[in-house]
């Protein structure tokens, strides 16, 4: 059992909780806050017990839509095909994206993300 965020995110909640430092370095760099964020979990002996997203939702939120909007307007991507708007959220996150359109008349899509559980 380990518990996972509401708005799984390397950023919600690890950093004040573990007293970590987001340094200029690692500001914005999800690996490296994922690995300062395992490291600490594992020298405190708690490996296998916390996970989350390997990004922060917000941010692929605002990174992923803009650039989703920047390449239907551009007719580089059509916003209907849901592979085509998953692989450029997938390549903003850094991990593949399991994504399905709400309902076949929106533009509304659900996503999941594999967690990542710290010290595995």
């Amino acid at each position: 059992i380990f518990p996972e965020q509401c708005c799984p995110s390397p950023t919600h909640g690890y950093p004040g909780a573990l007293a970590l430092t987001i340094t200029d370095e690692i500001k914005g760099n999800f690996p490296a806050i994922v690995e300062a964020i395992n490291n600490t979990i594992v020298e405190a002996g708690r490996a296998g017990r916390f996970g989350t997203w390997p990004v922060a939702t917000g941010y692929l939120h605002s990174i992923g839509g803009v650039e989703v909007a920047k390449l239907a307007l551009e007719k580089k991507l059509d916003i209907k095909d849901t592979a085509a708007v998953s692989k450029v959220m997938g390549e903003i996150a850094g991990t593949e994206i399991n994504m399905t359109r709400l309902s076949d008349n929106g533009n509304f899509y659900m996503y999941i993300i594999d967690s990542i559980i710290f010290g595995e």
